[in-house]
Order: C-alpha cells, then sequence, then structure tokens
C-alpha cells in the first residue's frame, strides 16, 4: 500500500511504467491489501504502470481478488504464488499482452478467460494442475478464441487430455506441453499448422500419429505431427517412440531442428533420422528439404557382433538399452571425469586462470587471507568444482564485505573499501560461474546392467 507522500513524489511515481515487487510476501495473512492507484484517478504508482512483477509473493486467490490492479498493465506475473483460480479485476484486464501464471496451484480457467483477455499474445501455465487441455478448461470455446496468443506454456502439468486445436489458438507459434502425460498427439494438435516451435518430451507418447484421421485431399488419412508444415524446432525426446515416418523431413520443409533422444527407435528410424541429418554434400539437389536438420537422437551402432557403440544419451533411458538389448555398459573417459560428482562441473579448482577468483572467494587452502569457516572445493588436487560449494562461499563473502554489513555511522572511507571488496567478490562468482556453464553429470545405473569404467590418460 502506497504511504503518505508529497505532490512532488507522487508525481514521480505517477510515471513509472514498470515495478518489480516480486518476493516481497504481500500476500501473507495481515498484510495489507495490493492497491495502485487507478488511471485518471489524480496521480500516484500504478497510474501509467504497464509492467508488474508480483511473483512469489505467497499470493492466495483471495489475496489476488482484494488488490487493485491498473488497468494499464501489458505485462503481469503472478508466478509461484498459492493461487488455485483467476479473480475479476484479472479478467478485467484487456489490454494484457503477457500473463505468467507458473508454479500455482490452477486446475482450470475461467469459462469467459479468452474472451476477457483478447490481447493475450503469451500465456505460462507451467507448473500447476490442469490435467485436462479443452475449450472449456482453457475458456475459448466457439465461437471465443487466443486470437492473438503466439506463446502458450503449459509444461508439468500432468496433462492428459490436450483438445485444442486451430479454432482456439489460430495464430500460435511455440507450444510447450512438455513433461505431461500425453500417449498420442490429438487431431487437434496436429491441425495447428501455424506451429513453428512444439516440445513434447517427457511424456508418454508411442507414436507420432494421431489415433484418429483427418480429411487430406478428399482422403482420410492418420492425423500426426507431419501435418505441422511450419514446425521449425521439435522436441520429442524422453518418450516412448520406436519409428519415425521416412517421409518427415519431405513432410516438415522447414525443420530446422529435432531432438529425439532417450527413445527407444528402431533401426529403421535410426537410419531415417541418419539420411535427415546428412551433411549437405551427401544430398543431391532434390534432398535440399533435408539440408540444415541438426538431430539429436540417441543412436547405437553395431560394431561387431555383441558390441554396440552409442552416444551417452542412451544411457539414460532404460527401454532403449533394452531395446538394443544391451547387458553391460563400458564407458571410456578422463578419469576424473569418470570420478566427478553428479552435481559437479568440468572445470578444475587447480585452474591457474580461476586462482585469483577461488582466493576472493576464500576457496584455496594456501590462501594467507583466506575467509574464516570457508570449504576447500575439492577432496584432492586438482577435484572438480561443485557449484553449490562456491554459490555458498560467495554467501559467506557477501556477508562479511557487504557495505550494508558496516556499523552504522561507518566512514565514507570503510564503504568504498566495502564496495571494492564486494564488487570483487561478485566478479570471481562470476567469473568461475561462466568458466563453469557445461555440466557434467554421471551416468545413471540401472539394476539389469552390469557397469564398467576405463580411464584413460590424455596424450
Amino acid at each position: 500500500r502506497e504511504p503518505a507522500l508529497g505532490a512532488s513524489a507522487a508525481e514521480k511515481l505517477a510515471k513509472v511504467r514498470e515495478l518489480d515487487a516480486s518476493s516481497n510476501a504481500l500476500g501473507r495473512p495481515g498484510a495489507p491489501p495490493i492497491e495502485f492507484a487507478v488511471a485518471g484517478g489524480g496521480g500516484g504508482l500504478g497510474s501509467s504502470l504497464t509492467s508488474c512483477d508480483l511473483s512469489a509473493n505467497e499470493l492466495s486467490s483471495s489475496a489476488l481478488h482484494a488488490a487493485t490492479l491498473p488497468s494499464s498493465l501489458c505485462a503481469l506475473s503472478l508466478s509461484l504464488n498459492a493461487i488455485t483460480a483467476l479473480s475479476p479485476n484479472v479478467l478485467a484486464l484487456r489490454s494484457l499482452v503477457r500473463l505468467k501464471l507458473a508454479r500455482n496451484r490452477l486446475t482450470k480457467l475461467p469459462t469467459a478467460f479468452a474472451a476477457c483477455l483478447p490481447s493475450l499474445e503469451e500465456l505460462d501455465l507451467s507448473h500447476n494442475q490442469i490435467r485436462s487441455l479443452s475449450e472449456t478448461t482453457m475458456g475459448c470455446a466457439f465461437p471465443t478464441s487466443f486470437g492473438k496468443l503466439r506463446e502458450l506454456r503449459l509444461r508439468s502439468n500432468e496433462t492428459e487430455i490436450f483438445a485444442l486445436g486451430p479454432r482456439s489458438l489460430p495464430a500460435l507459434k511455440i507450444l510447450d506441453l512438455a513433461a505431461n502425460r500425453l500417449k498420442s498427439p490429438s487431431e487437434g494438435l496436429c491441425a495447428l499448422s501455424s506451429l513453428t516451435n512444439l516440445n513434447l518430451s517427457s511424456n508418454q507418447l508411442a507414436s507420432l500419429f494421431s489415433s484418429t484421421c483427418t480429411n487430406q485431399r478428399r482422403m482420410w488419412v492418420p492425423a500426426g505431427l507431419h501435418l505441422l508444415s511450419s514446425l521449425s524446432v521439435l522436441s520429442l525426446a524422453q518418450n516412448a517412440v520406436v519409428d519415425v515416418p521416412p517421409a518427415l523431413a519431405e513432410a516438415l520443409k522447414d525443420l530446422i531442428e529435432i531432438d529425439i533422444r532417450c527413445n527407444p527407435l528402431s533401426a529403421e528410424s535410426q537410419q531415417v533420422l541418419a539420411r535427415i541429418a546428412a551433411p549437405p554434400s551427401s544430398q543431391t539437389n532434390s534432398d535440399k528439404i533435408q539440408m540444415g536438420v541438426r538431430v539429436k537422437a540417441s543412436m547405437a551402432h553395431r560394431l561387431a557382433s555383441g558390441l554396440l557403440l552409442g552416444d551417452p544419451s542412451i544411457a539414460w533411458d532404460l527401454r532403449t538399452l533394452r531395446a538394443v538389448g544391451v547387458t553391460h555398459v563400458v564407458r571410456v573417459a578422463d578419469d576424473a571425469e569418470l570420478g566427478a560428482h553428479r552435481n559437479a562441473r568440468p572445470v578444475r579448482s587447480d585452474d591457474p586462470r580461476l586462482a585469483e577468483s577461488l582466493r576472493t572467494l576464500g576457496l584455496l587452502t594456501d590462501c594467507p587471507d583466506k575467509i574464516p569457516d570457508s570449504t576447500n572445493l575439492s577432496d584432492s588436487p586438482g577435484g572438480w568444482l561443485d557449484p553449490k560449494a562456491v554459490r555458498d562461499a560467495f554467501l559467506r563473502t557477501a556477508r562479511v564485505v557487504h557495505p550494508d554489513k558496516l556499523a552504522p555511522g561507518a566512514s565514507d572511507e570503510l564503504r568504498r573499501e566495502a564496495n571494492i571488496k564486494f564488487t570483487a567478490a561478485k566478479a570471481a562468482y562470476e567469473s568461475i560461474a561462466e568458466a563453469a556453464r557445461t555440466e557434467a553429470v554421471a551416468m545413471p545405473t540401472f539394476r539389469e546392467i552390469r557397469y564398467h569404467r576405463v580411464p584413460i590418460s590424455p596424450a
């Protein structure tokens, strides 16, 4: 709630267009309701507001209902709260273009959702509890539709049914349905011809075809993902797909990337993917539609009787291992990599490029001015950096050197010194994080598979 302010301060607040009020516990019991100034109401915070972030505020549906939201909002984030239903004050924001509702407790949307938010272009409903996605649950029953919606994110909702099609989502470009319980693509999904980016990873898909048929050129043919003619990026990783249609590349002429890792692909399907990923030099003029396609797939090549060569992604899916008859897994790698912790990064603690940064954060045992209680990152010389240990070291350092930790009345010189130390600690943390971007993750193990490791030393 806005406190009493002078006229000049109120005028300045009235000009604020973007506000980040996340992580402030505004929805806790006993907290005053959220109140913004209404446009034309004499000024104050909210009069010109177009973007507001209210994520991670412990907001319940009742707290959201009691809030006064400015009608000028174009972007609103309500993620990471405890909202079970949308209130009328949100549905009244007809200028809203971007709405984030991820990580709440929604099971469905209001029946008039699409009609109330006609300007909506981006909608994030990830990590909720919407198990059935139809025109009714999405509030877009005919003739109403999300006419301008370009991006829809619905991952991790335990969704079993997706019954939306072009009548409801005529302009959709990006659809994220990852980590749900879909068993086959629906006829409506396969008819979303405007889609350019589709993520169906981590579902239960056994086929790229729908269980229903569609009318194509006066012939009834199975509906399938091959009908998404505008698709450029397709992710099918971690499903149960066995067969890839040989004509997939010909049907998806704009395809740039397909991720189909961790699927029990048949030998024929692997050959199809190999042809899709063939370099331009090996293709004829008639095959130009296949040029430039990036294929991410778990591949197994038979080198000899009983000996397969596969990429690391195969080891993550037991179904794939069973499909190709794998009983033993032998991993050949550098000795240090084989011993890497699951959360380790491929940056060694004895890397001379990081010595100064590690010393700044007190993570070198030979550091003379080491901060008390710091922890060495490696169990042995040259060990792997653990990102959690690095982050904890930075937080420990910040609690000691941050200017806000100085006693009240500290001199300007002390504050300058503290600011220099904190800036150096932050730069050290960022330099280590930059060097540790790629994560080295240990392979999983399954009881029915026997594992062997062969360490090698680089020449």
